[in-house]
């Protein structure tokens, strides 16, 4: 299995949000060709519920970051295959590209 985390992509009009995606290529057993995997990768900011006192302040935050699968990108992938890992990955940014609300906004 090959992993790359895409940079990136801004939401335009968002506050400073944007989409992260990860692919995962996997290769079936027995077979040459290779297969992607679309997930996207999510941040979220903790802090804590109670009082701490003097040593509780604002900058008590802690970001966390999980994966989770992106279904909609998935489906539209689910017919990409190739030989390599790097063109399965190529085909994958293109359908990202294509489909995400920012297609044509470079």
């Amino acid at each position: 299995m090959k992993i790359y985390d895409l940079a990136p992509i801004g939401i335009p009009g968002g506050a400073n949000e944007s989409l992260k995606f990860r692919i995962e290529i996997l290769r079936c057993a027995g077979s040459r060709t290779f297969h992607p995997r679309v997930k996207r990768r999510e941040t979220y900011k903790l802090e804590p519920t109670f009082q701490g006192g003097a040593r509780a302040s604002k900058s008590a935050r802690w970001d966390h970051e999980i994966v989770v699968d992106d279904e909609h990108m998935d489906r539209l992938c689910e017919k990409i295959s190739g030989r390599t890992a790097a063109s399965v990955l190529r085909q994958v940014i293109r359908k990202i590209e294509e489909t995400t609300l920012f297609a044509g906004k470079k």
